[in-house]
């Protein structure tokens, strides 16, 4: 039966159903194993460009809310730097932060992921809360506006983290070549208390007509199999875009702003949103 409530009212709901489940869900992670031999677990291949990618902010109809962002880059020892910044102007904005380091796998030099932090700002500018993974110490804070990061308590890492805030572009290249159809990795809360969130991702193929050079990848929570419907119908509608061309080039992700905001696509100069909306 069609429920009486507007979709916006239904959406809202269901958001804070995906909240709720979210925080009573899941283990706050104070006093978790031990940091010997910390590290992430994750890696990831090379950019196949860098430098600075000029994107836009759109809301979830098309409209153009601000100016974006993707910075890589290359350091002289084969370390990466990524940040993003995407946001309305003149209001709220998202600004994060990735540190990757070359590691040896097998024949191939990867990317492991060192540090990540992101910050999102109100739509009055004020600052919320700094969000910061330290993969080689094994911990990660959340501190609050005002707060010397020092003086918050850090939160320990499982031994070899899977934790992935931050670069999901390289992350996801698997799913963007068509090589895997899905990937499982963790995501870092701090809405509701610090928390690890295990994630999926699931690569939905190339599309048909306006999306057919576009390979779409939807991830979320994972809830298992039990409640594999979550992700489908409860929580916030997380994408990410890649050309389907071969090369898996990032075209532009949906999600939140921040914490209880609206849902943005940052979508790159060059690529009309309406190509990657229904």
């Amino acid at each position: 039966m069609q429920s009486a409530l507007p979709r916006s009212g239904r959406a809202r709901i269901a958001r804070t159903a995906w909240l709720r489940a979210l925080v009573l869900g899941m283990t706050t992670l104070a006093g978790s194993a031990s940091v010997a031999g910390a590290g992430s677990r994750m890696t990831m291949p090379y950019p196949t460009f860098f430098g600075t990618i000029p994107a836009a902010t759109y809301d979830v109809h098309g409209n153009r809310l601000g100016d974006a962002f993707l910075a890589i880059d290359l350091r002289d020892d084969g370390s990466v730097e990524m940040d993003v910044v995407s946001g309305i102007d003149g209001g709220a904005k998202n600004v994060v932060h990735a540190e990757l380091e070359p590691v040896r796998v097998g024949e191939e030099t990867r990317l492991r992921i060192v540090r990540q932090r992101s910050q999102s700002f109100e739509p009055s500018g004020e600052p919320m809360v700094m969000l910061e993974v330290d993969h080689e110490k094994g911990v990660a804070r959340c501190t609050p506006p005002g707060k010397d990061p020092e003086s918050v308590p850090v939160v320990k890492l499982p031994k070899e983290d899977r934790v992935a805030n931050v670069p999901l572009n390289l992350l996801f290249q698997p799913l963007a070549r068509g090589e895997r159809k899905r990937l499982k990795f963790q995501v870092f809360l701090c809405l509701g208390g610090p928390r690890l969130v295990n994630f999926i991702a699931k690569a939905a193929g190339e599309g048909k007509g306006k999306k057919s050079q576009v390979r779409e990848i939807r991830y979320g929570p994972d809830f298992g199999k039990m409640f594999s419907w979550v992700v489908d119908t409860v929580t916030p509608e997380l994408y990410f875009w890649f050309d389907a061309g071969g090369e898996g080039q990032y075209i532009g992700h949906r999600m939140p702003l921040y914490s209880k905001g609206p849902e943005v696509l940052i979508v790159r100069d060059g690529f009309p949103p309406s190509t990657l909306l229904d």
